[in-house]
């Protein structure tokens, strides 16, 4: 084995050493002569330039960019009632003020967003709606959006009952009451608690019909349930039912009372008999009759008979007129005598 030592390339002095099989010694040195030294790069060496711009920063514009808005409303918005008017705010901090969009999914049917951030309308179904809202603030060119996404259920209506108080029944007496919930769609009812007196029923549609057969207090709860869009509300009330005794039958063998008589207190009045127009003297009793002889007795008061005669009814008053008459006719006579009399010499 061979020492060499060389000042020529080191790759081909140990090429060739271990061609032949012998074993490389290197001088420290010589292997520092050989490396090559590195060469300062343009780039590191050159100073940073301040007055340099940043190609990837964005242009710029003047305008100071705006804030983004920061939501208040929370992500669960007040319920809504099917069929009833609903309004609800949506907010978020932001200057100058943020306008707002739904720009994923769909609010319930019936209610829109409006700008300004208030959800209003009449909600038309039944539904659990899950959008996202938009806030947009700042002015054109320097915008700033943020998101929240919300959720807002439309239940049914809840029954609100409008029956306070039954009407009494009696016992052996055919009875119907009706109790009455307000809702939309109309409502359905069950007996939930307590019993309806015996022989009375509760209807699905809230009517009380039947006979009771016996009289007493109950009291009972009755159920209101509205369904829509396979979703249910309920509520319930307490009633009281008064059911008074039968009325008294007559006592057996005891004919009922016959009905007072017609003129008597209770009774009725029989109407007074229509008075009779007077009968017109006939021309025979009021003419006057030429030379009849003076009568100087005493003259017969109206509606006097004969001694022993009763006077009433129509006979009376064909004397009373038969006597005035007579009357006439001699007052008559005696005055066409005294002008006779005095005429004659």
């Amino acid at each position: 084995m061979r020492r060499t030592r060389t000042t020529g390339g080191l790759a081909g002095l140990a090429a060739l050493t271990l061609a032949m099989g012998g074993v490389l010694l290197l001088d420290a040195p010589a292997v520092a002569a050989e490396a090559p030294e590195p060469t300062p790069s343009a780039e590191a060496s050159a100073p940073p330039d301040p007055g340099a711009a940043d190609a990837s920063a964005p242009p710029d514009t003047g305008v100071a960019d705006a804030d983004a808005p920061v939501f208040t409303t929370p992500p669960q918005l007040p319920s809504a009632l099917r069929g009833v008017s609903y309004a609800t705010w949506i907010a978020a901090d932001a200057d100058p003020p943020a306008t707002f969009a739904v720009t994923s999914g769909a609010l319930p049917a019936g209610l829109a967003l409006s700008p300004d951030g208030l959800i209003s309308g009449t909600p038309a179904t039944v539904d659990d709606a899950t959008f996202t809202v938009t806030a947009t603030t700042g002015e054109e060119g320097s915008e700033a959006t943020a998101e929240r996404q919300f959720t807002l259920a439309v239940t049914p209506q809840v029954p609100v009952f409008a029956t306070g108080e039954l009407p009494t029944a009696r016992a052996g007496t055919p009875y119907e009451a009706a109790i009455v919930a307000f809702g939309t769609p109309t409502a359905s009812y069950a007996l939930v608690g307590g019993a309806l007196p015996p022989g009375l029923t509760l209807r699905a549609n809230g009517t009380i019909d039947g006979t009771p057969a016996a009289s007493g207090t109950v009291g009972f709860t009755v159920r209101a349930t509205i369904t829509d869009g396979g979703e249910s509300t309920t509520a319930t009330r307490d009633f009281t039912l008064v059911v008074a005794p039968r009325a008294a039958a007559p006592a057996p063998g005891r004919p009922p009372a016959a009905p007072p008589p017609a003129g008597t207190p209770g009774g009725e009045q029989e109407p007074a008999p229509a008075p009779e127009a007077p009968a017109t003297p006939s021309p025979s009793q009021t003419s006057t009759a030429p030379d009849a002889p003076d009568t100087d007795g005493p003259t017969i008061p109206a509606g006097a008979g004969e001694p022993g005669e009763s006077t009433g009814g129509d006979e009376d008053l064909t004397w009373l007129w038969l006597v005035a008459g007579v009357a006439l006719v001699g007052a008559v006579a005696a005055t066409v005598l005294l002008v006779r009399r005095i005429r004659s010499p």
